[in-house]
């Protein structure tokens, strides 16, 4: 499948001649009022010109010993997208099973990692699953 990111608002606004101040932007998780205070406040302390640990090895370790389970089932990743290719490409179960429509990333990072995807679509009626033929 091809990807096709999402239209940034600015091209959103100008193709509906809106102001882009009138417009929300619901599908990308984006804050419409940013970051509390605390975080920018965390952001101008943090020694943000070092590497971070790419394994997350402190960060890891305290959720896994806070949710009382073994770190390697913690993992981490820069969002949704990341996190959805890594578990496809470290699983490697065949066949995804997708509902549609859905994340197109679900698609998208199994048939880059190689794998069947069976799509069930939502009932057209009333857009509910059709648990019967997702589990044959």
């Amino acid at each position: 499948p091809i990807y096709s990111p999402i239209a940034p608002l600015e091209d959103r606004a100008e193709e509906l001649g809106l102001d882009l101040e009138q417009l929300v932007k619901l599908d990308a998780n984006e804050n419409l009022y940013g970051p509390p205070p605390e975080i920018l406040e965390a952001i101008i302390k943090a020694p943000v010109h070092i590497y971070p640990d790419p394994s997350q090895v402190k960060l890891r370790n305290a959720l896994a010993n806070d949710l009382g389970i073994s770190v390697d089932r913690v993992l981490f990743g820069c969002g949704a997208d990341d996190l959805i290719d890594l578990i496809t490409r470290i699983v490697k179960q065949n066949p995804i099973v997708i509902s549609s429509p859905c994340f197109s990333m679900y698609e998208y990072s199994a048939t880059l990692s190689g794998l069947e995807v069976i799509d069930v679509p939502r009932s057209k009626q009333n857009f509910e699953l059709d648990v019967p033929s997702i589990c044959n």
